[in-house]
């Protein structure tokens, strides 16, 4: 291999092309380079003609792409990219584009079902596959369509949430370390890591709000925070940090990264038989306002949402917690009607 560790250089990398003979002695031509050790593989082929861009393999130009791609998306779109390429390049990395066809993607969405992964995320994949095909025709190569899951065949569950009773139980047993944060995604309805990794300098106790920045879509919103304990907790907090982190493990000194077990203790204590995650609440305070006829505009944004159809999935929540409601009521009736009444009908003696 033509590609080393620069000597002196921290992250750098020296090629050496071979230039031919002189004197009867190998000539070469060393290169440096800044950059990861595939960049530099990718710069060496180009450079040595390896790299056919006539017939070119998965990986052989994937190097460029991902460096003009870094350049044109967010972080955290590159980071999903990346995340996906994980799985896409052990799959077709050994194929050339050509011989990528739908027979193929189909196989790949068979291998990944068969591990289990869900097919909203094998999508999430595939729309990373085309992302690198469009750029590769942006290049004058020809490559296959993909054909994803259908929006029907991705349908999300509908997620399940506690009751407003559910949730007052819940976060009044929950332990007083983790209640503020169980209570901002429950009251506020802020996304997890929106709560674990809350800042002091983002709440504003002068008008008690909490002002959040969406990295998906790169806006802010302000959430009112009504509930006089959250209030109480959050100002002892700012007291204690001025800035910073307002939550902080006291085993670390670092943010809470995962509160499962503190929210599986709380279910428990306070007897409620479900399953909940931090998203859970989230979902149980975008249901309760839908349940209280709050405009779904309203919601749409205490919530975040881009587009309103995110939104109105609480609205079909909303129908299946009435719906659930009237059944319990008419089986009740139901149940007294018929202890009171013979089989005629008639009252029993």
């Amino acid at each position: 291999m033509s590609v080393h560790p620069h000597p002196s250089r921290k992250g750098a990398w020296r090629i050496k092309l071979y230039k031919g003979k002189q004197d009867g002695k190998s000539v070469f031509e060393v290169i440096p380079f800044s950059g990861t050790k595939e960049e530099a593989l990718a710069f060496e082929r180009q450079m040595t003609g390896k790299i056919s861009t006539l017939d070119p393999a998965f990986p052989d130009l994937l190097v460029d792409f991902l460096l003009g791609y870094r350049n044109r998306t967010r972080p955290r779109g590159f980071e999903v990219m990346e995340r996906c390429l994980t799985h896409l390049r052990p799959f077709f990395g050994q194929l050339k584009i050509r011989q990528i066809q739908p027979i193929l993607i189909e196989k790949y969405k068979a291998l990944r079902l068969d591990q289990g992964v869900k097919r909203r995320t094998i999508n999430i994949e595939l729309s990373a596959l085309s992302v690198y095909f469009k750029w590769l025709q942006g290049q004058g190569i020809e490559t296959c369509k993909i054909l994803r899951f259908t929006k029907r065949e991705t349908a999300a569950p509908v997620p399940q949430v506690l009751t407003i009773d559910e949730l007052r139980s819940v976060l009044d047993c929950t332990e007083k370390e983790y209640r503020p944060i169980l209570m901002l995604w429950g009251l506020c309805g802020l996304r997890e890591n929106e709560a674990l990794q809350l800042q002091a300098e983002q709440v504003d106790t002068s008008d008690w709000t909490v002002r959040l920045l969406d990295t998906k879509m790169g806006k802010s919103r302000k959430i009112p925070i009504d509930h006089p304990a959250l209030q109480a907790e959050l100002e002892e907090l700012k007291k204690a940090r001025k800035t910073g982190p307002i939550f902080l493990n006291p085993k670390t000194q670092a943010p809470y990264t995962d509160l499962r077990k503190a929210i599986k203790r709380a279910l428990k204590r306070a007897g409620v038989d479900k399953k909940a995650s931090p998203h859970t609440f989230r979902h149980s305070f975008a249901t309760a306002l839908v349940d209280l006829d709050i405009n779904l505009r309203t919601v749409q944004e205490l919530l975040g949402h881009s587009e309103i159809a995110t939104t109105q999935i609480y609205t079909h929540i909303s129908q299946q917690n009435k719906r659930s409601a009237t059944s319990r009521l008419s089986e009740t009736m139901s149940r007294g009607v018929q202890g009171e009444s013979g089989e005629n009908g008639t009252k029993a003696a």
